[in-house]
């Protein structure tokens, strides 16, 4: 059998290499730091995110229920929307409360109000009559069809539109 020489050179420790467990340690301790900042550095990224998601997700909230309470008001009898001309489409309707000159490109100029404590936008439009739907007699019946757009302009911008039919008693002109 052969057995192999190991020489005793290998078996003793170099001068030149005291200073390794420092370096190393250093070493470590440069790649935790770096690690923490960038960690820091990413939730604070994510907090920014989380924090433009909920003002994003109020003013899509208050802009929609800011539609919907204006589209509630549309057609019935003590509406604060009244259409002056079944026959001329496309009218912006304007309560006779307010004596403000509305444009439907300008959300400056829309009727604004207020959902508790946070404010809205809104224009309604009547766009056009129609026929009533099966069921009702269209010597009698029209279905007058509106648009509601409501919007949130504060932090950003955020419009929402809704369409509506209101079935009423044929207008005649």
């Amino acid at each position: 059998m052969r057995f192999l020489a190991v020489s005793d050179r290998s078996l003793t420790t170099k001068e030149n290499e005291d200073g390794f467990v420092l370096v190393a340690t250093l070493v470590i301790l440069v790649l935790l730091v770096v690690l923490g900042i960038s960690t820091t550095t990413n939730t604070n990224i994510e907090l920014k995110i989380a924090g433009n998601d909920k003002v994003s997700k109020q003013n899509f909230y208050v802009a929609e229920g800011g539609a919907y309470i204006e589209a509630g008001k549309v057609g019935v009898s003590a509406s604060p929307y009244q259409v002056s001309d079944p026959g001329k489409s496309d009218q912006i309707l304007v309560p006779p409360a307010f004596k403000a000159v509305v444009k439907a490109g300008d959300l400056n100029t829309w009727l604004a109000f207020n959902l508790n404590t946070l404010s809205y936008r809104s224009l309604v439009t009547y766009l056009y009559a129609d026929t009533p739907p099966k069921g009702y007699d269209a010597s009698q019946f029209s279905t007058y069809k509106f648009r509601i757009d409501g919007a949130r302009v504060t932090n950003g911008q955020v419009v929402i539109e809704l369409g509506g039919d209101k079935i009423g008693v044929k207008v005649s002109m």
